[in-house]
């Protein structure tokens, strides 16, 4: 067991875990072959084998699931959790149960993998927490009124360990002086929990305008602006959205066209429109899930439907470049980072110089910053659906669409391959 990165007790290769990842994301599966604790994982709990495993009901065969209180039946009281194929996650309490007979009802309900909680009277059960802003829990209900165990327990001591949730917060935490607020203009769904954010920082005398799109919420296009130029013998580019996208896309920014006198590269389904050169930044877009920076220098993975666009480096693991520094025109720039936990963050200004947002996303998390410009210079502009602004299906310069879909449940099932690359 491990909270809040504290190891209380030492993984066990191979045994049934609940992991809590730094992201907030909560994943299943058995422990590997090593005691190491990965990569970005805060917390965990283990417990014996899985239940069920890729709807398998007790894979392993286990006949012991804990000891029953003396002078008790076969039969007890007992608890799990699970997660479906489909991502969410399911607790489950009953009265008298074999564990063969609970983990059957969790393969009936669709979890493909399922961890036993714990077991007996007075020690299982599920409390709903009523909080008042100033003064202690004011209400506590059980979710069963059959449940034997008293939930103060939960808010006052207990003697055994026990997961909590709490609400989700879906506006971005302070950071850096910098207050966000939910973006004006069409949000995915669910559209009562807002995904776009916008704040702004103020440096020196310069303002400098931030837009946050929570990950997972949204999916990412690129199209090729009709001025990029065109290579013989490489793959046509895309230029226009799709009509389903068309109605989905919540945001779009332009990123520029490469020039005569650069080589930023572009690819579209994993193969190159714009040769692809090692020593650009490359932003990888995947058809669906998390945005990525690939630095200069790294090997640069594409599927067979990723998109891919290469643009100047403005900060790299923090460092600030010198093309950042570099002053010229006074005009709307803008630039892009992708944080460790896959929140995007766009960031514009009025300004000689792209420092300074390089400056703004570094104080809000960020090591890379690609700057939103092929090097053609192109006026840095956004466009936001439900507002003033519209989105066109293709523009003059490249750009990139975010798309709203519907949430998705943050969990994972948990296969790491090795400590340092889970």
């Amino acid at each position: 067991m491990m909270a809040d990165g504290r190891v209380l007790v030492p993984a066990v290769p191979h045994a049934a875990s609940i992991v809590i990842a730094q992201s907030g994301d909560v994943g299943f599966g058995n422990w590997p072959a090593f005691k190491e604790i990965p990569r970005g994982v805060i917390a965990f709990r283990q417990n014996l084998d899985a239940l069920v495993e890729g709807r398998t009901v007790n894979p392993t065969g286990r006949g012991e699931w804990g000891e029953r209180l003396a002078g008790d039946s076969v039969l007890s009281e007992r608890t799990a959790l699970c997660r479906t194929s489909a991502g969410q996650l399911y607790y489950a309490w009953g009265k008298e149960l074999t564990a063969d007979t609970l983990a059957s009802a969790l393969q009936q309900a669709g979890c493909d993998y399922a961890v036993h909680l714990d077991m007996n009277p007075k020690q299982c059960g599920f409390a709903f927490v009523s909080n008042d802003a100033t003064s202690a829990p004011s209400k506590l209900e059980l979710a069963d009124e059959r449940m034997d165990i008293n939930p103060e327990r939960y808010v006052t001591y207990s003697p055994k360990d026990f997961f909590f949730l709490v609400p989700y917060q879906a506006t971005p935490a302070p950071l850096g002086g910098v207050q966000w607020q939910q973006s004006p203009g069409a949000q995915p769904e669910p559209t009562w929990m807002p995904a776009l954010f916008e704040a702004s920082a103020q440096l020196g005398s310069l303002p400098v305008q931030l837009t946050w799109f929570e990950r997972g919420r949204v999916d990412w296009r690129l199209r090729a602006g009709l001025q990029e130029p065109r290579v013989q013998g490489y793959r046509p580019p895309k230029f226009e959205l799709d009509a389903g996208d068309r109605e989905a896309a919540l945001y779009v920014t332009n990123l520029g066209n490469a020039t005569a006198g650069n080589s930023y590269g572009m690819a579209f389904d994993g193969e190159p429109s714009l040769p692809l050169h090692d020593e650009q930044v490359t932003l990888v877009v995947p058809q669906s899930g998390d945005l990525r920076l690939v630095p200069p220098g790294q090997a640069l993975e594409l599927s067979s439907t990723d998109s891919a666009v290469q643009l100047p480096l403005l900060a790299m693991a923090g460092k600030i470049s010198v093309r950042a520094s570099t002053r010229g025109s006074r005009v709307p720039r803008a630039a892009l980072c992708v944080r460790r936990d896959g929140t995007v963050i766009v960031a514009s200004a009025e300004n000689d110089s792209s420092d300074v947002l390089a400056l703004a996303l570094r104080a809000q998390g960020c090591d890379d910053v690609a700057e939103l410009d092929r090097g053609s210079h192109h006026v840095a502009f956004s466009a936001r659906a439900g507002t003033n602004s519209e989105i066109a299906t293709s523009y003059e310069a490249s750009a990139l669409f975010a798309i709203g879909r519907p949430m998705q449940p943050h969990t994972f099932r948990f296969m790491p391959r090795s400590p340092t690359n889970p």
